[in-house]
Order: structure tokens, then C-alpha cells, then sequence
């Protein structure tokens, strides 16, 4: 029997079409991730395009669908939901995140990235959760809930291949949408978060209007990077390079292929050291971000565990990209000012 009940609003890709994509990982979206979990019961979704009916039912046969947010609560079909997901393009989630909470709709709401567009909307929403109390958020920040690249973690903290000393990124579309990602896994790996950015340039994306901008970061305990922003009209590309002391791990493929490398005497240079490759993990996003996501969120429901991904793990890339934005306007190195 199914436990819980859940809500999806938004049927465009990660609410819905992405497990129309056979070259896709299953379950892909927020639809299919519930309804492979038993525990769930997705009661109602929320699209304007109600011609998505018909690929809903292929899934969710029993999910009502509605035309607006608004028509839904007149009808009490969110009443005694327990989670609501919101898969709706970024300048609708504020809204759609107030009006939630001020409900009451939802003891838990699973919001894609990024959270929202701004500090102001942040520090509203947080005053809204002081006044409703029982609403938890967790964020999308699909890169947690999958299990080898929080390996990447412990093997940092290990001291494995040494002390962290550089990271070498390349990235598409944006500061907001792989941003997100991005300066999370960076918060997320070392235990540190970037205290110090400058843009160096803009480059072209299509994910217009939002902006993508080569930097140069610091964190106080003195690691540094350097990022370039990619045209993904070219390509698509999010890797990450970590250099160690005694090594060296390379992200790839957006995070479906990590490579360890280790030092060891250099094969033609006297007294030099060179990287060896000394483990390749491949097909990691096989691993279902969304499947392990939504299983956390039952296991949260159940008091058996804490969600992996939290309100303040959403906030800090807003930060981050706040501040690259203004240092593109002032040509200085700016201060995140989170902490």
C-alpha cells in the first residue's frame, strides 16, 4: 500500500519527458521516480499543455491532471499531500514556493534548480518558513544523491592522493543552471566554500538570459581554480579537474566517468614525477540520481534518514553567481559573503 502522496508541478522534461528519451537513465523524471518508489502515490500533477495527458497515463494512470496550480487546490487535490515536486522553469518556482508554504501544501518540497532567482527571494522565503513551521525544502542538486561522486569526498579528505591544491573546470550553460551543480560540488567536495571570484570574460550560451562567465576563484584554506565557460551550441561539456599533491581526479561526462591518477617517477625525466592512471569508475549516472532522491525523501518521511541535499546547499550558488555577476560589472575580485 502506498504511503505517501506526491504532486508534481511542471510535465515538461524532468517532471515528465526525459523518460521519453530511450538514451536516458530510467527513471529520469520526477514522475517515473515516484512512481517506481511503492511507497508513493502521485496523486495529481499541474501543466498547462493538457495534451500530456496521454503520456502521463502511460506512466501514472491514476495521476489527475490540471490545467494550473490554482485549479488544483480549488478541487483538493493537493489536500494532504506529503510531497510536492516542482519541475517548472526557474522564474516560476518563488512564486509557486510561497504559495506552498503559506498553504500549508506539502511537508516536504522537492525543487529543481536552480532554488530561486535571487538573495531577496531567498531571505523571503526563509522568513516564510519561520512562520510555517513543518515545511521542509530539499533542492535538486542532482550530483549528491548519486553515490561515486560522493566518493569523491571522503577520498579528498582521506588526504589519499595528498593535499588539494587546484581545480581546472570546463562548463556549459551558465552560472545559474550548471552553476548550480558546479559550485555545489565544489562546496560539497572540499568542505569549503569559495570566498573569493573574478570574471576573466563572457561567453555565448543558449540558455539566454542567463550569462556564462570564465573566472578565477580562491578558498581560504588555499585552494584555487580556474573555470572556462564553453559554447554549448558547439558541445555540452561539464568536467572537472581536481589536482593533488600526490595525484589527480578528473571528472568527465558530467560525472559518468571519474579517473584516479597517482604520482610515481616520471618515465623520461630524471627526477620529475608524472600522473599514472591507477582507476577509471565508468557509467556512474547508471546510478539513478532521481531513484536514489526520491528514496531519500521516503526514508526522511520514515525518520530514517536526513535529507542529503538542504535549503542552504541551493542557496550559496546564488551567492557565487551574484558575485560573478558583479565582478563582470566592476572588473575586481569580489567577495562571495556567504557563510
Amino acid at each position: 500500500m502506498n504511503a505517501y502522496k506526491a504532486a508534481v508541478i511542471g510535465l515538461g522534461k524532468i517532471g515528465l519527458l526525459y523518460d521519453m528519451e530511450p538514451q536516458r537513465v530510467h527513471p529520469a523524471s520526477h514522475i517515473s521516480a515516484y512512481v517506481e518508489d511503492k511507497r508513493f502515490n502521485v496523486v495529481c500533477a499541474v501543466d498547462t499543455d493538457q495534451q500530456k495527458r496521454n503520456i502521463l497515463s502511460k506512466i501514472s494512470l491514476e495521476t489527475a491532471l490540471f490545467p494550473t496550480f490554482d485549479t488544483a487546490v480549488a478541487v483538493h487535490a493537493l489536500d494532504a499531500v506529503d510531497v510536492v515536486s516542482i519541475c517548472t522553469p526557474p522564474e516560476f518556482h518563488y512564486e509557486l514556493l510561497s504559495q506552498l508554504i503559506e498553504s500549508g501544501i506539502g511537508r516536504i518540497i522537492f525543487c529543481e534548480k536552480p532554488l530561486v532567482q535571487n538573495r531577496h527571494e531567498v531571505e523571503h522565503l526563509k522568513e516564510l518558513l519561520d512562520a510555517h513551521h513543518g515545511v521542509t525544502i530539499i533542492p535538486n542538486l542532482s550530483r549528491r544523491w548519486n553515490t561515486g561522486l560522493c566518493e569523491v569526498s571522503e577520498v579528498i579528505r582521506s588526504k589519499r592522493y595528498g593535499e588539494l591544491k587546484k581545480i581546472s573546470i570546463r562548463y556549459t550553460r551558465g552560472i545559474y543552471n550548471t552553476g548550480a551543480h558546479l559550485f555545489d560540488l565544489i562546496r560539497f567536495w572540499t568542505g569549503k566554500p569559495i570566498q573569493r571570484i573574478i570574471a576573466l570574460g563572457e561567453t555565448e550560451t543558449s540558455s539566454s538570459p542567463e550569462r556564462s562567465f570564465s573566472f578565477y576563484f580562491e578558498q581560504d584554506s588555499g585552494v584555487t581554480g580556474y573555470a572556462e565557460a564553453m559554447d554549448d551550441r558547439s558541445y555540452y561539456m561539464f568536467d572537472i579537474d581536481l589536482y593533488m599533491t600526490d595525484g589527480k581526479i578528473e571528472m568527465r561526462n558530467s560525472g559518468d566517468d571519474l579517473f584516479y591518477y597517482q604520482t610515481g617517477p616520471h618515465h623520461l625525466f630524471e627526477g620529475f614525477n608524472e600522473l599514472t592512471l591507477v582507476e577509471h569508475r565508468t557509467k556512474l549516472l547508471s546510478d539513478p540520481c532521481l531513484r536514489n532522491a526520491i528514496n531519500n525523501i521516503g526514508n526522511f518521511l520514515e525518520r530514517k534518514e536526513n535529507p542529503l541535499c538542504v535549503l542552504e546547499d541551493a542557496v550559496y550558488p546564488l551567492y557565487v553567481a551574484e558575485a560573478l555577476e558583479q565582478s563582470y560589472q566592476t572588473g575586481k575580485m569580489e567577495e562571495i559573503g556567504y557563510e
